[in-house]
């Protein structure tokens, strides 16, 4: 994939976590992150060869995933807790994760 269609692909799941019209854009999302658009392709690239396992990751790599917001970070760590996630359905069911959101985590993460 080329770094162009990773960066459309991390700005996309990550224009999901940015609040409505009139309050943060984008670029002030990614900056409250400590990260420039370069930055993150580069990020996304990295994790979409090697996925982050969200039975293993440590809370500090799920944190550092713009694509997810803090309370789904800790419903992640605390489902894995009970349990490994077996499937994508398993996870979504667990973390309270909808398809869309799932659809845009799931290139960056395993199970």
């Amino acid at each position: 994939m080329k770094m162009r269609q990773i960066l459309m692909i991390g700005i996309l799941a990550l224009a999901r976590t940015v609040p409505a019209p009139g309050q943060a854009d984008l670029e002030e999302r990614l900056e409250d992150l400590g990260q420039s658009l370069p930055a993150l392709a580069e990020r996304l690239d990295e994790w979409r060869k090697h996925p982050i396992d969200l039975n293993r990751a440590d809370p500090e790599d799920l944190a550092g995933l713009p694509l997810l917001d803090d309370r789904e970070v800790r419903k992640i760590i605390r489902e894995r807790k009970k349990g490994p996630f077996l499937s994508w359905q398993d996870l979504m069911a667990r973390a309270g994760l909808d398809s869309a959101r799932l659809s845009g985590i799931r290139a960056f993460v395993a199970i």
